[in-house]
């Protein structure tokens, strides 16, 4: 399957200042397989309603999505012990208002 894709105009970045940056966009009007949408979203595309699209500015990438196991996290000495120091923190879920 060919897959066309768009680049957005140059606009202030909205990650890093005095920076401009770009967006790659799938086309949005291709249909997509799981397959297809999975490698994608491997290559750091992020979804927003129908547009798969993906920072693509071309002397950066420090705004590039990286995903991370958590299932896999094991915390180092420091986060450990920044854990142990922090235990008296509460957090508490509020509905947004």
């Amino acid at each position: 399957m060919k897959l066309d894709f768009y680049t957005s105009q140059p606009q202030p970045c909205s990650y890093l200042q005095n920076r401009q940056s770009t967006t790659l966009f799938a086309d949005p009007q291709a249909t997509l397989d799981s397959g297809i949408y999975g490698r994608l979203i491997e290559q750091g595309f992020r979804r927003s309603g129908e547009y798969l699209y993906r920072p693509g500015c071309p002397t950066c990438d420090a705004c590039i999505p990286l995903r991370i196991p958590v299932t896999e996290f094991l915390p180092n000495r420091s986060q450990r012990r920044n854990w142990q120091r922090n235990r008296d923190i509460e957090v508490t879920a509020l509905p947004a208002r």
